[in-house]
């Protein structure tokens, strides 16, 4: 099961995007899987989507996983959807200098995906 990952930062150029991306994923401390980075105009911003595998067995499993890798990168999460098949975690205070706001969703397997970026970035750790 993956989780699903959306970031927005305040960096002015793609290359300091991409560090903030790089700091982000080091302190998630698991690899990402299709991220992207693109430029966010509506905050003259960027914005950075990825997917992170969770470690478990069952649903409820993953939802525990995806919330402790929450906490790793920010705090006063909300949480929204519904907890058995599309929960949601939204946060404006990241631990990461440069995100300004962080989001995580989980979909039980057969729904779409959410999401997507244009210019493809691949992190290793």
């Amino acid at each position: 099961m993956a989780a699903e990952w959306s970031a927005w930062s305040d960096a002015t150029s793609e290359k300091s995007a991409r560090n903030v991306a790089t700091r982000l994923l080091r302190q998630l401390g698991r690899p990402a899987d299709q991220l992207t980075c693109a430029p966010y105009p509506q905050t003259g911003g960027w914005t950075f989507p990825f997917h992170t595998l969770l470690e478990g067995a069952r649903w409820n499993d993953y939802v525990v996983d995806v919330i402790a890798l929450g906490q790793r990168v920010a705090s006063a999460w909300t949480l929204s959807g519904d907890v058995g098949h599309s929960p949601e975690g939204w946060s404006t205070k990241s631990r990461i200098s440069g995100v300004t706001a962080i989001q995580w969703w989980l979909q039980t397997p057969g729904q779409a995906d959410a999401g997507g970026g244009e210019a493809t970035m691949l992190i290793s750790k």
